[in-house]
């Protein structure tokens, strides 16, 4: 896992390049609150694009949160090719591994989502 800027990066979000276990980057943008105060770690899922859910992640990270936004494989930032419903529960699976290796999930993880990012969270949580 990498941390980069880039211009395509909202100004109140870190871009982290997740990798999938086949090599797959994931693009992922972090907001956070102080890590030492953090309340817990929320990642959202989207073929939406993440960067229109900053606002989203920036609320979480008020309340005490650390906010992960992450495109689904094939779907804006992320690389590979989005099949729908295909890759989810293991690229998530591999997401959350990926962060909590690198010591970025603090305190309690909650998968969060809406729509086809609901069912992201929910596969993610089955592996």
């Amino acid at each position: 896992m990498r941390t980069r800027s880039t211009d395509a990066t909202p100004t109140d979000a870190t871009l982290i390049d997740v990798v999938a276990g086949d090599g797959t980057t994931l693009r992922t943008l972090h907001v956070s609150s102080c890590p030492a105060r953090a309340r817990g770690t929320v990642l959202i899922r989207t073929p939406y694009d993440a960067s229109r859910l900053v606002p989203e992640a920036s609320s979480w990270a008020r309340a005490g949160y650390h906010a992960y936004v992450q495109d689904v494989r094939g779907r804006h930032g992320s690389g590979g090719r989005w099949i729908p419903y295909e890759h989810e529960g293991s690229d998530g699976a591999d997401t959350v591994r990926a962060l909590a290796t690198a010591g970025r999930v603090h305190g309690p993880l909650l998968l969060s989502g809406s729509s086809y990012g609901a069912y992201a969270a929910l596969e993610a949580a089955g592996c």
